[in-house]
């Protein structure tokens, strides 16, 4: 850990990357140390914030929710290192999640959508439509599991690694439930 880090005493929370660290501080402020591609250098616009009340580590980099209910994200553009427009202007974010290499957003009204690597989640296009009274995104490395309110189980990423679920519906089909506390 770098000196400059260790001397900190204001740190609630730390989180990962794949090969980097960072850090959320009590003054909505973060910082981070590993690998500068995969998020161990925080960007200038990143590091002007200080309303982060939430940090989330990909592969390859970060995510950050700010008191806004915006995102922001830095790391590897091509895994989720770069928030696309039509999610930046979102202000109603309530839940973010990872895989490896791309990030899902939760918004208030229960619509969800996805960015960065298409094989990692970061395209939900194919079930956009399903993606409706959402109430949870679990992630894993390689997919995304969304829990609807009327206790569907939704997937998206790498089928392998539990991104198609079709084989597996009949036994999902409202056997989970999500309740918000």
């Amino acid at each position: 850990m770098p000196a400059d880090i260790a001397r900190l005493s204001n740190i609630v929370d730390v989180t990962s990357s794949g090969s980097s660290f960072a850090v959320r501080l009590s003054s909505g402020r973060v910082a981070a140390w590993g690998n500068p591609a995969a998020g161990g250098l925080v960007p200038s616009r990143i590091s002007a914030y200080t309303n982060v009340i939430e940090i989330i580590g990909g592969g390859y980099g970060f995510a950050v929710r700010l008191d806004t209910n915006r995102i922001d994200t830095w790391g590897d553009q091509d895994q989720g290192g770069r928030v696309p427009d039509a999610v930046a202007r979102r202000d109603d974010i309530v839940q973010i999640a990872s895989t490896n290499g791309a990030y899902a957003v939760l918004y208030a009204d229960g619509t969800a959508d996805a960015f960065g690597n298409p094989l990692w989640g970061g395209d939900v296009r194919s079930v956009a439509s399903q993606l409706t009274g959402v109430r949870a995104i679990i992630g894993n490395a390689q997919a995304f599991a969304f829990l609807t309110a009327d206790r569907r189980v939704v997937t998206a990423g790498l089928a392998g690694g539990g991104g198609n679920s079709d084989g597996v519906q009949n036994q999902l089909l409202r056997q989970l439930s999500y309740h918000l506390g």
